[in-house]
């Protein structure tokens, strides 16, 4: 969901500046967003106990990690 989002987000941003007569701007809003998205999402994995993105860094999932201590931080 966030990768669709940040990517049709980046679109329509690119869009309204290439309409605005920014062209090479739009232009590179939209591809330097569009790789920058995936490689956010290329970097995370979605952990089906928690139902969320997990960072491929750490080792345990920090929102279970806090929850199961105790510390949920809300």
């Amino acid at each position: 969901m966030y990768l669709t989002l940040s990517i049709l987000g980046v679109f329509v941003l690119g869009i309204a500046l290439l309409v605005a007569g920014w062209v090479l701007t739009g232009l590179t809003v939209m591809i330097g967003g569009t790789l920058w998205s995936l490689r956010w999402a290329s970097r995370r994995y979605y952990h089906p106990a928690c139902h969320h993105l997990v960072p491929v860094e750490a080792d345990r999932c920090p929102r279970c990690t806090a929850e199961s201590s105790g510390t949920s931080g809300r």
